[in-house]
């Protein structure tokens, strides 16, 4: 298998790069191709750490002389939907990185172009693929149970910049992945702090989904710590969980509550940040699909509520007045 990256940036350095060193670690016949930047020298860079073979700062031209077998789109959200729309009109199979559009409206285009000229795809929501995450949805599967209510938190540092959005967005498509249905309703609320910088607010939304799940999410981009944390409701008891984001040590957690009695879950894929978050997880299911020429399940049609969500957040941010 034949493997092309595009956007050789920190991000995927950081947890792109040691995750292909593991893939490639587990299938010795994945052979890195090469990698594209517009930087030369972050493309070069990325060549060296990963191990691919070429560097471009074309994709294009990279994609027409490598013929690759698959590809993965690590760039910057405001051309991430035009890169894929360009690749996936090539017919290679693509990951690409969220959010897949800058705007509901790029990402519904992308859908429209799949679904009119069909390309094996992934959108890499990555917390989809947290070890703790995947581990919970067995678990209520496993003891038949229903999903009533989800409590999500989202607490950062000083991040102070206007598209904290397209961070917001992760919890946004997590609770929606984990609600497995439409939203049928969606109420925003935000508290100024513009003490701290120009349109920073704290934000709440409150989700209902068709199926009759509901939900509550807490952005607080201002706060103490940076931590993801889920308190999910079922029928069959309550989970707890702590999700390990951006920490080099893997401090996660899952814990089932029914009555006075405490059910502690394991869950590992490894104790690096690129195994604890997700991203070598998914980047080996993405590649697995690939070989077996099989549709992955995070199709550009099931993060639509998402970007729709994350849109409204955006427009309402934009809009709000105090």
């Amino acid at each position: 298998m034949k493997l092309c990256m595009i956007g050789c940036g920190r991000h995927a350095r950081m947890v792109y790069v040691p995750s292909i060193l593991r893939c490639k670690t587990e299938a010795p016949d994945l052979m890195l191709a090469a990698c594209c930047d517009i930087d030369a020298e972050s493309a070069k860079l990325a060549a060296a750490e990963a191990g691919f073979t070429r560097a471009y700062v074309d994709y294009n031209e990279m994609l027409d002389a490598e013929k690759p077998d698959a590809v993965l789109v690590i760039t910057s959200y405001a051309v991430t939907a035009q890169v894929a729309a360009d690749v996936m009109k090539k017919g290679y199979p693509v990951l690409i990185e969220k959010p897949p559009g800058s705007s509901i409206q790029q990402t519904e285009a992308l859908a429209a172009q799949v679904a009119e000229a069909p390309c094996l795809h992934q959108v890499a929501f990555n917390r989809r693929h947290i070890p703790v995450i995947r581990a919970l949805k067995q678990d209520v599967a496993a003891r038949g149970a229903m999903m009533q209510h989800i409590d999500y938190g989202m607490y950062r540092i000083k991040r102070l910049d206007r598209a904290f959005y397209t961070t917001a967005v992760h919890g946004v498509d997590l609770v929606c992945h984990l609600a497995q249905s439409a939203c049928v309703n969606a109420n925003f609320t935000y508290n100024d702090l513009s003490r701290f910088g120009e349109d920073v607010r704290n934000f709440l939304v409150q989700l209902q989904f068709e199926n009759g799940m509901t939900a509550h999410l807490t952005f607080c981009p201002v706060a103490g710590e940076v931590s993801e944390t889920l308190k999910v409701t079922t029928d069959a008891g309550t989970y707890h969980v702590n999700t390990p984001i951006w920490s080099d040590k893997d401090e996660s957690s899952l814990a089932f509550k029914e009555r006075d009695v405490t059910t502690v879950i394991p869950a590992s894929d490894g104790g690096e940040l690129f195994e604890s978050n997700g991203f070598w997880y998914q980047l080996h299911s993405f590649l697995q699909c690939v070989r077996d020429k099989r549709q992955p399940d995070d199709t550009l049609e099931t993060c639509l509520d998402t970007m729709r969500l994350s849109d409204c957040i955006r427009r309402l941010a934009a809009a709000y007045k105090r």
